[in-house]
């Protein structure tokens, strides 16, 4: 007699409607620019949280911060770091890393 293993499905399986605006600010954003809070523990936090953009994401969850660089690989951006030469390729152009480099890339790419 053989068994056969049924996967069940997850009842708590939905897909999330986005309707584009940040839960912080109220801007709207395209869907790959907007974040959401994932607790591997509970699945009702993770289905119930907000949408935020990389700005309000990262004052609401300081501990949890979305990297510049993150924001700028949803955006379609080749981005390549490399800390121990204290250099970032953004779609081969090269930036040192700096005190400042974060502001300087809000400027240029318009974040």
């Amino acid at each position: 007699m053989t068994k056969e293993w049924i996967v069940p499905k997850k009842k708590y399986y939905k897909s999330k409607k986005s309707n584009h605006k940040c839960a912080g600010c109220g801007k709207e954003f395209p869907d790959n620019l907007l974040f959401s809070y994932v607790d591997g523990n509970n699945v009702a936090i993770t289905r119930n949280s907000k949408d935020y953009c990389w700005r309000c994401y990262n004052e609401k969850y300081p501990n949890d911060k979305i990297s510049i660089f993150t924001v700028l690989k949803q955006q379609g951006y080749n981005v390549e770091v490399f800390p121990m030469n204290m250099v970032v390729y953004i779609n081969d152009k090269e930036y040192k890393i700096t005190e400042t480099l974060k502001d300087e890339l809000i400027r240029e790419y318009n974040l």
